[in-house]
């Protein structure tokens, strides 16, 4: 089954440059995300905190209870994974770059 997957992307390198091009674009859609999550649950303490007062911290989810955040990495780890996602399409695309000169398709 392996060999069919490597067949699959070495026929055609262009096939290995678009799944690694999706991935770093999902990977990077990812952070985007969490970066701007991050912004909207630590900013209404921050306000709060000048003021004095300490707000207890919320989720995505109790800020938006109507919207689906379950994709939204709020956390190291999540992070983390949208990261290695980003990279591995990086990787990924690079390799397919470096298969598409090797045959010279």
């Amino acid at each position: 089954m392996l060999e069919r997957i490597e067949n699959y992307f070495l026929e055609q390198p262009n096939r290995l440059i678009a799944l690694g091009r999706i991935l770093a674009e999902v990977g990077g859609g990812l952070l985007v995300f969490a970066a701007i999550g991050r912004v909207v649950v630590l900013a209404p303490g921050v306000i709060s905190s000048m003021g004095g007062v300490q707000e207890a911290s919320k989720t995505l989810a109790e800020i938006y209870p109507t919207l689906p955040t379950w994709w939204v990495p709020e956390s190291i780890v999540g992070s983390l994974f949208a990261l290695a996602i980003f990279f591995l399409g990086w990787w990924l695309a690079a390799t397919g770059h470096r298969f598409r000169r090797f045959l010279g398709s």
